[in-house]
């Protein structure tokens, strides 16, 4: 189980680098507003891995492949998100969260 409060805080609107050299899960978490409109840009990759988007509630928003762009993606409730980076990476791997 992900222990999704210990989670890197991130901002939005703002690039996020993390690396990986076997499986792994990284969390980063950011504050989102009910109805707000989210774009989330996989702007390097380089190895198998999923993200997943969790609500303040701990439901699922979406869950996709890494290489895939998502959005807009449109926030349920206002609250602390998560977002999942999970599988292989082996290489330094950037996303965006854009607002």
């Amino acid at each position: 189980m992900i222990d999704t409060l210990a989670g890197t805080t991130v901002s939005l609107n703002t690039a996020i680098g993390t690396q990986s050299i076997a499986n792994d899960t990284k969390a980063f978490n950011f504050q989102g507003t009910s109805g707000q409109e989210l774009l989330f840009d996989s702007l390097s990759t380089s190895g198998s891995a999923n993200w997943r988007l969790i609500d303040p509630m701990g439901h699922q928003v979406f869950s996709t492949n890494i290489n895939s762009n998502r959005g807009p993606v449109v926030l349920p409730m206002s609250g602390k998100y998560t977002l999942l980076v999970e599988g292989f990476f082996d290489q330094f791997l950037r996303i965006s969260i854009l607002s």
